[in-house]
């Protein structure tokens, strides 16, 4: 179950960047005015990957959780 757990926090913010990068894309420039929300979901969405524990920490846990090592 753990297993899934990391995998889905994993694949939903990796999602939300590829969905935020293609919105900017779609938007152009008027995509990075302040008054639209989509660079502000854009930001939300990178600053998911490093706020603890971040993607790279929850990928070594899966790693570990797949090789049934235990974490720390």
């Amino acid at each position: 179950m753990l297993q899934k757990i990391l995998a889905a926090r994993i694949f939903a913010s990796e999602s939300a960047i590829e969905c935020g990068r293609l919105a900017m894309r779609v938007g152009g420039g008027k995509a990075y005015n302040k008054a639209l929300t989509i660079e502000r979901f854009l930001r939300d969405a990178y600053a998911g990957q490093v706020m603890a524990p971040g993607v790279d920490v929850l990928n070594i846990w899966l790693g570990k959780t797949l090789t049934d090592q235990p974490i720390p």
